[in-house]
């Protein structure tokens, strides 16, 4: 993934340097092949959303767990966890002040027992809503951490999240036992 940058920086420069040498055209007529970025204009976020929580609660009836219930309260905690990550430029459960999502929670009165946060980004590929959510699901599972938290007794509400930066994709799942 890391060469592909390169190779459409060299391809630029390569670009640059013909136009510098050829009639307007010929510019217009290279321009015009070069490749096109990956789909995803047409996902539909709250789509994504909906098929990680259906998807959530069948790994866990395949694991002999009763289903979360949606929570439309973590859901806008996740809704603002990926967004945040993404207009701040970072990737990680405390933000670039060091804080937590559970200090927004206590700040705005959340009560809870127990609370948790899985977070996963993707990106640079053709996906559909279903492609996206399987996706952010696969890498839930293939990590004990995140894993244990999709199918923990411990909670019985979830929220998802998801925030779009380009070609990128941000998901956050906040957990929750009130």
């Amino acid at each position: 993934m890391r060469k592909a940058p390169k190779l459409l920086l060299t391809s630029f420069i390569a670009l640059a340097a013909l136009a510098a040498a050829t009639p307007t055209p010929l510019i217009a007529q290279a321009h015009e092949e070069k490749p096109k970025p990956p789909e995803v204009a047409e996902i539909s976020l709250s789509r994504v959303e909906q098929l990680i929580f259906e998807k959530v609660n069948q790994v866990r009836a395949e694991n002999g767990l009763a289903p979360l219930d949606y929570s439309p309260v973590m859901e806008k905690y996740a809704r603002i966890k990926s967004k945040d990550m993404v207009e701040r430029n970072y990737f990680g459960h405390g933000d670039p002040d060091g804080r937590l999502m559970q200090s927004m929670l206590d700040d705005d009165g959340v009560q809870y027992a127990i609370w948790g946060e899985n977070l996963a980004k993707v990106g640079g590929y053709t996906v559909t809503d279903e492609s996206l959510a399987q996706m952010f699901m696969d890498n839930w599972m293939k990590s004990t951490t995140h894993k244990a938290n999709i199918l923990s007794t411990d909670f019985s509400q979830i929220g998802v999240g998801i925030h779009r930066d380009g070609e990128r994709f941000f998901a956050t799942q906040e957990f929750l036992r009130p």
